[in-house]
């Protein structure tokens, strides 16, 4: 049986749905197409909330061992929400900081930065 053609076993389901996943041609195979804009800078997004807060705006030095800190106050949001909003701001100002007793608190002076990111946002700035 030289001349036979040998048939292969076909690999599975499995292998089929990786060819169709890596084969650009077929349609649907790719789900995030690569584009040519750059990717956009973060944008806030609040949800559920019609009304804004008026947010305080600081800076303290007292008890940081000379070490500047902008202090956000006047939320009222419930923790968890919090928490998102600080990791929100510390990425946008590329910095660090914490959300600690109802107010955040960002490492430096930042006050021009956040401000701008408030009142892009919408809320009511004061300080």
């Amino acid at each position: 049986m030289q001349g036979a053609i040998k048939r292969q076993k076909d690999a599975g389901w499995s292998s089929l749905v990786a060819r169709w996943a890596h084969n650009p041609k077929v349609a649907g195979s790719n789900p995030a197409p690569a584009t040519n804009s750059p990717p956009s800078m973060g944008v806030f997004y609040f949800y559920g909330f019609t009304t804004m807060e008026t947010i305080h705006l600081h800076i303290e030095k007292k008890s940081r061992r000379g070490k500047t800190v902008t202090v956000l106050d006047g939320f009222t949001r419930d923790y968890i929400q919090m928490e998102r909003l600080a990791g929100q701001f510390k990425k946008a100002c590329g910095t660090g900081g914490t959300f600690k007793d109802g107010s955040i608190e960002l490492q430096g002076d930042l006050r021009l930065k956040v401000r701008e990111l408030l009142l892009k946002e919408g809320f009511k700035v004061k300080g």
